[in-house]
C-alpha cells in the first residue's frame, strides 16, 4: 500500500513538474532570458530524474512521464551546448542562429515523446575463479592431457546455466602449465550467437599464425589453415556457444580433423545439453553449482576485502550466500555491492529482499544483478547503460571508454578534476563492483581493457532500452525514433540509409565496417544528424571526409583512425566542441592549418601516421590539450619545439626533430620540467647530426622528476643531458637509448632503485662499461632491473663489476647482441634467461658463472667448432636450450652431458630429464651419427631441411624433445632402432632423404609421422601405412613415393 501510495506521489510530482517547466519557458520573452531559464530547468530535472531512478520499483505510469523529462533535459543540454559553441565562435569572429532550436525546443520534445511510446580496481572476479573449483579442473586438465587419446580430434564440453563459471573454469584449464606443455598451440576464440564457420576459421588461422590475415576465400583460408595446424596438436577454445545447426559444427569439425595432428582437443563452453551433443562431447561436464563454503569464500573476498569481519555481518553474510545457491555470479555481484557497506540494516535488506522468492536460477541471478545496478548513483547507471552499445564478449577499452561518456556528457566536469580522472574513477568503481571483468592491465598496473559477463550486458541493455542499439546484420527494426547511440556491426550497405533515417536525436555513431565510405551518404548524415556528439569511423574504407562535417557542431569524439585519409577539410576546425580527435595510423600529410581555433581539443592522437612531417603554427593556444601523441618539430612552415612550454600535457608523448636544431631550439627555456603529469617520453631525431646545440637542446628538454619511461633515440651529440647522467628523474622504470652513436659513456643508472628494463642500442663509441654505470652512494647496482639488453655494440670490449657489490639481483633476462668484441661477462648468478646473438664465442666461457640460467639461445656465435670443455657444469636449472645459425659448429658435447648426475642438466642425450624438456638445434655441421638411438626419453623429434627453428619464447612442445634443422644433405635416419618412447617424428624439406628405416615400423609406441616436402623419397615401410590419413600418417610433397 505504501509503495503504491510513493508510486502515485511521484506520477504526480513529474507530471506537474512537466507541465510546470513546458510553461514557465514560454512565459519568459527572449532569447538570454530562455537561456538562464533553461540552465537552470536542466539542474531541476537532473535532480528530478535522479531521485526517480534511485527507487529501485516504480510504476509503470511513471515511467513514460520520466522517459518525457529525460527527452527534455537532452533537447535542453542540446540547446546550451549550441549556446557554448556560438560563444566561442564569436570569440573568433563567426556566429550562429540559435532562434530556430530555442522556439522549437517544446515542440520537439514533444515530438521525440511521441515516437519513444511505441515501447513503454584491485581485484577481478575471474582472478578467484578456482575457488571450489579445484575437483573439476582437474578433472578436465586430465581430459586434455590423456595421451591414450586414439581420435584426432576430441570435443569436452563445459554445460551449465549463466552465471555459474563455465568461461572461468574453461580460463583455469587454459592457464594451466600443465595444458601448456602439453599443446604446441592453444587458441581461445568467444564465439556467442553467431556461428559462421568461415568466419570462425578466419579467427583460427589468424590465432595459429599468430597475426591478421587479409584473405577471405574460403578455400585459401582453408589451405593456409592447413599449413598453420600441420603436425601441431593443438587446444581450441570455443567459448559461449550457442549453435544448434549440425551441419553449420560439421563444416568446421571437418577442416580441424583434417589437419591437426592426433590428441587435439577442442573445449565448447555452452548453456545447451543439445549444443553440446551436436558437438560431439560423448560425456558433457555439467558444471555443478558451487557448495555453500565455497560460495561463502568467494563471497567474503569481494564483501570484506582486507576489512574487519564483523561478527553479524558474517552471520547475516552466510545466509545471504545460501540464497545465492552456489551461483558465483550472485555471490560475487552481492559482495561486491555490500563491500561498502557497514550497516546491519543494508545486509538484512538484501537477506530479505523480494527476488529470493522468485522460481527460476536465472531470474533470480539477473535480480541479485539489479540489486547491485540499483545500488549506483545516477551518473555511473547511465555509464554502464551506455555498455550495452557494445556486442557480447568485446574487449573494450578503458581510455576509449571514459573518452565516450565525456563526449557524452555523462562524465561532466567537477571541482578539482578533470574530466578523465573523473571517469576513470567512475569506471574503477564499476569494476570493484564487479560490473566488469576479464580485464588487462598494463606494466604500470592500470587496467586497458575489460568485458562484460552476458548476464551483465543483457542488464545492461534491459535498463538501457531504446536509447542505446545495437544493430548488427539486418536489424533495421530494432531502432526507435528516442534511440542515441548506434553500433552498426554487419549491416548491409543498403540498409544503413534506412537505419540512420529512423533515429530522431542520434548522439553516437559507431560503425564497425565500411558502411559509411561513400561521400554522398557521408554528406546527407552530416547535414541530418546534426547533433551528433561521437562519430567512429575507425578501420574504414573512406579517403575522404566532406566539407559539411563541420555542420556538426555537437561533436566531441571524431576517430578516423586506421583510414586511408590523407587530408582533413578545413571546415573540421568550426567544430569548437571537439573534444577527442583520433586519427592514428592513417595516411595523413598534414593538421589543418586553423588547428589552433579548436579550443576544446583535449586529445589528438597522430601516433603512426609515417607522411606527417610537420605540426601547424600557433600550437601553444591549444590550452585544453592534455593528451598529445606525437609533436613534431618539421622540415617546413612548422612551429617551434617552444609551442609546447605552457601546455599542460598527461601521458605519453613521442617529440620528433626533423630540422637541424640550430634554427630550433629551447633558448634555455625547460619546457618539459613543469609536466608532471608526463608519464612517458620519447625523443627522436630523424637527422643525426652531431653539434652543441642538440646538446643544448637536449639539455633543455629535461622532464619532471616523476617521469617513468624514456626513450632517446638517434641523438646526434656526444654528451648525453646532465639531468640524465645526476639521475635527476629517480623514478624512472625503463630507460632506452637506442643509436646514440656519438656518445661514449653510458649514464650510471645503477642507482635508479625502480629502473627495471634497460636497454642500450647502437652505441658504437663505447668501449667499457666499468663501476660509474653501477651508481654510488646508498642505492647501487641496479636493485630492481628484471630486463638488461646491449645490441649493437661493435666497440664495446670490457664489462666488469666492482668487487663485494650484487649487481643485477633481480635480472631475469640478459640480451647481447652484435658484440663482437666483448669476451667475457661479470658474475650474473640470478640471471634465469640469456640470448646471445652475433657475439664472440668466447662469451661462452663465462656462461658457467650464470647458475640461475633456465633458458639459453645461442645463435649466429661464430668461430666456434664446439662447445666449451666444462660449459654446463653449474647449469643445473637449465631446462631449454637453443643454437640456430652457428654454421661452424660441428659437435655438441653429449658425452660431457651424460656424466653429471642431476637429472635437469642441459640434453644429457635427453635421457636422465624428468620433467618436460625441449632442446632446438640449427647447426649443418652438428654430427649426431650414433646418438640419436640412445635418446631413451626422446617423445618427439623435428627433423627439418631449411631454417626452420621456432622462438625461445614460443609456447613448450607435449614433451621431451628434440629439434633439428638445417638437415639439407641428410640422407638417412640412424640404423639402429631408438631404445625409448619416441611416439610423434616430423621430418619436412630434407631434399636428399629417399628411405626411411625398417625400425619404424617396428617401434609400437610411434603415433604420428608426418613428411613434409622431401621430393627424393621413394619408399615406406609398408607395416607404417596402418597408421591412418588423418589420425597418424599426413605425407605431402614427396612425388617419387610409391603407396
Amino acid at each position: 500500500m505504501e509503495a503504491a501510495l510513493a508510486d502515485t506521489v511521484v506520477s504526480f510530482a513529474v507530471n506537474k513538474l512537466v507541465t510546470l517547466l513546458e510553461e514557465q519557458y514560454k512565459a519568459v520573452s527572449g532569447i538570454q532570458g530562455k537561456l538562464k531559464m533553461l540552465e537552470s530547468l536542466h539542474e531541476q530535472i537532473d535532480k528530478v530524474l535522479e531521485d526517480a531512478e534511485s527507487r529501485p520499483v516504480m510504476d509503470n505510469a511513471v515511467k513514460p512521464l520520466l522517459l518525457k523529462l529525460g527527452d527534455m533535459a537532452c533537447n535542453i543540454e542540446d540547446v546550451l551546448d549550441l549556446r557554448d559553441a556560438d560563444a566561442k565562435r564569436r570569440r573568433s569572429g563567426a556566429r550562429l542562429c540559435m532562434t530556430t532550436l530555442l522556439l522549437n525546443l517544446a515542440q520537439g520534445t514533444s515530438k521525440r515523446q511521441a515516437g519513444g511510446e511505441d515501447r513503454p580496481v584491485t581485484r577481478s572476479q575471474n582472478a578467484f575463479g578456482d575457488v571450489g573449483r579445484g575437483r573439476e579442473t582437474e578433472e578436465i586438465v586430465n581430459l586434455l592431457i590423456d595421451h591414450e587419446s586414439k581420435e584426432t580430434i576430441s570435443v569436452i564440453a563445459i554445460v551449465g546455466m549463466a552465471g555459474l563459471g563455465k568461461t572461468t573454469l574453461a580460463q583455469l584449464v587454459f592457464n594451466d602449465e600443465r595444458v601448456k606443455f602439453h599443446f604446441s598451440l592453444a587458441m581461445w576464440k568467444d564465439v556467442g550467437r553467431d556461428f559462421n564457420p568461415t568466419k570462425l576459421m578466419e579467427s583460427i588461422l589468424e590465432l595459429a599464425a599468430g597475426n591478421p590475415i587479409n584473405i577471405s576465400e574460403t578455400e585459401l583460408v582453408q589451405r593456409e589453415l592447413r599449413k598453420a595446424l600441420a603436425g601441431k596438436r593443438f587446444l581450441l577454445v570455443l567459448d559461449d556457444v550457442w549453435n544448434d545447426d549440425q551441419l553449420k559444427w560439421e563444416e568446421l569439425k571437418v577442416v580441424l580433423q583434417e589437419y591437426g595432428a592426433k590428441g587435439s582437443k577442442i573445449v565448447v563452453t555452452t548453456r545447451s545439453l543439445k549444443v553440446s551433443s551436436i558437438m560431439g562431447s560423448s560425456t558433457p561436464h555439467r558444471l555443478q553449482p558451487l557448495s555453500d563454503d565455497a560460495c561463502w569464500s568467494l563471497f567474503r573476498i569481494f564483501a570484506f576485502e582486507d576489512r574487519e569481519e564483523r561478527h553479524s555481518l558474517v552471520e547475516i553474510g552466510k545466509e545471504i550466500v545460501k540464497k545465492c545457491r552456489g551461483v558465483p555470479l550472485a555471490a560475487i555481484s552481492l559482495g561486491s555491492l555490500l563491500r561498502f557497506k557497514r550497516d546491519e540494516d543494508d545486509w538484512f535488506s538484501v537477506l530479505n529482499t523480494e527476488i529470493w522468492q522468485l522460481e527460476e536460477d536465472e531470474d533470480r541471478i539477473m535480480a541479485a544483478l539489479r540489486l547491485s545496478y540499483d545500488d549506483l548513483d545516477r551518473r555511473s547507471k547511465q555509464c554502464f547503460a551506455f555498455c550495452s552499445l557494445f556486442p557480447k564478449n568485446s574487449q573494450m577499452g578503458t581510455e576509449n571508454l571514459v573518452q565516450l561518456w565525456v563526449a557524452n556528457g555523462i562524465i561532466r566536469p567537477g571541482r578539482g578534476s578533470d574530466v578523465e580522472s573523473i571517469g576513470n574513477d567512475v569506471f574503477r568503481d564499476l569494476l570493484l563492483r564487479s560490473f566488469f571483468q576479464e580485464w588487462k592491465k598494463d606494466v604500470d598496473g592500470l587496467v586497458t581493457s575489460c568485458k562484460m559477463h552476458d548476464l551483465m550486458h543483457d542488464l545492461a541493455r534491459s535498463v538501457a532500452g531504446d536509447e542505446c542499439c545495437n544493430l548488427g546484420h539486418d536489424q533495421v527494426n530494432h531502432i526507435q525514433s528516442r534511440t542515441r547511440h548506434l553500433f552498426m556491426d554487419q549491416l548491409a550497405s543498403s540498409s544503413v540509409s534506412e537505419a540512420l533515417c529512423k533515429p530522431e536525436s542520434l548522439r553516437t555513431l559507431l560503425s564497425q565496417k565500411d558502411h559509411l565510405t561513400d561521400a554522398d551518404l557521408l554528406r546527407c548524415i552530416f547535414s541530418k544528424l546534426k547533433l551528433l556528439r561521437v562519430l567512429d569511423l575507425a578501420a574504414s574504407d573512406i579517403k575522404k571526409v566532406p566539407e559539411s562535417v563541420g555542420k556538426l557542431i555537437h561533436l566531441r569524439y571524431l576517430n578516423l583512425s586506421k583510414t586511408s585519409i590523407a587530408e582533413l577539410p578545413c571546415s573540421i576546425t568550426l567544430l569548437q566542441n571537439l573534444q577527442y580527435l583520433i586519427l592514428s595510423q592513417s595516411k595523413l600529410r598534414e593538421l589543418p592549418k586553423n588547428l589552433s581555433s579548436m579550443q576544446s581539443l583535449r586529445h589528438l592522437d597522430i601516433s603512426g601516421c609515417p607522411f606527417l612531417t610537420h605540426m601547424p603554427r600557433r600550437f601553444s593556444r591549444l590550452t585544453s590539450l592534455q593528451r598529445l601523441s606525437n609533436y613534431i618539430v618539421g622540415k617546413t612552415d612548422g612551429c617551434s619545439i617552444r609551442e609546447l612550454k605552457d601546455l599542460d600535457l598527461h601521458g605519453d608523448i613521442n617529440i620528433e626533430f626533423y630540422v637541424n636544431v640550430s634554427n630550433d631550439s629551447c633558448a634555455g627555456q625547460k619546457i618539459l620540467k613543469n609536466k608532471q603529469h608526463l608519464k612517458s617520453l620519447r625523443l627522436h631525431w630523424v637527422d643525426a647530426s652531431s653539434d652543441h646545440n642538440v646538446e643544448n637542446l637536449l639539455d633543455d628538454l629535461c622532464p619532471h622528476a616523476r617521469l617513468k619511461r624514456l626513450s632517446i633515440s638517434n641523438y646526434g651529440g656526444v654528451k648525453l643531458p646532465t639531468w640524465l647522467a645526476d639521475s635527476q628523474i629517480p623514478n624512472l622504470v625503463e630507460v632506452k637509448l637506442i643509436n646514440c652513436r656519438n656518445c661514449e659513456h653510458i649514464p650510471q643508472f645503477g642507482n635508479l632503485k625502480f629502473l627495471t628494463e634497460l636497454q642500450v642500442n647502437g652505441m658504437e663509441r663505447v668501449s667499457r662499461i666499468h663501476a660509474d654505470f653501477y651508481g654510488h652512494g646508498e642505492v647501487q647496482g641496479f636493485p630492481s632491473l628484471k630486463q638488461f639488453s646491449l645490441y649493437n655494440m661493435p666497440n664495446l670490449e670490457e664489462w666488469s663489476g666492482p668487487e663485494g657489490l650484487e649487481l643485477f639481483p633481480r635480472l631475469h633476462t640478459l640480451t647481447i647482441g652484435e658484440c663482437p668484441k666483448l669476451m667475457a661477462l661479470p658474475r650474473l648468478p640470478r640471471t634465469e634467461r640469456l640470448e646471445m646473438q652475433k657475439c664472440n664465442g668466447s662469451l661462452l666461457s663465462s656462461l658457467g658463472t650464470l647458475t640461475s640460467l633456465s633458458s639459453l639461445l645461442v645463435d649466429r656465435i661464430l668461430g666456434i667448432t664446439s662447445l666449451p670443455v666444462g660449459l654446463f657444469q653449474n647449469l643445473a636449472s637449465l631446462r631449454r636450450l637453443n643454437i640456430t645459425d652457428c654454421t661452424e659448429l660441428e659437435s655438441l658435447p653429449v658425452d660431457e652431458m651424460q656424466h653429471y648426475t642431476q637429472p635437469e642438466v642441459i640434453i644429457r642425450s635427453l635421457n636422465s630429464v624428468r620433467e618436460l624438456f625441449e632442446a632446438e638445434i640449427c647447426c649443418s655441421k652438428v654430427n649426431l651419427s650414433g646418438r640419436l638411438q640412445d635418446l631413451g626419453t626422446l617423445r618427439m623429434l623435428r627433423i627439418f631441411g631449411g631454417h626452420s627453428m621456432r622462438p625461445i619464447s614460443a609456447t613448450a612442445l607435449a614433451a621431451t624433445t628434440l629439434s633439428i634443422c638445417c638437415c639439407e644433405e641428410l640422407s638417412s635416419l640412424m640404423a639402429r632402432t631408438p631404445s625409448g618412447v619416441l611416439e610423434d617424428v616430423a621430418i619436412e624439406d630434407c631434399s636428399s632423404l629417399t628411405a626411411l628405416p625398417d625400425w619404424l615400423a617396428e617401434l609400437r609406441t610411434l603415433r604420428y609421422l608426418s613428411i613434409h616436402n622431401c621430393p627424393e623419397l621413394e619408399s615406406l615401410p609398408r607395416v607404417l601405412l596402418d597408421l591412418r590419413p588423418r589420425q597418424g600418417l599426413w605425407i605431402d610433397g614427396c612425388p617419387r613415393l610409391q603407396i
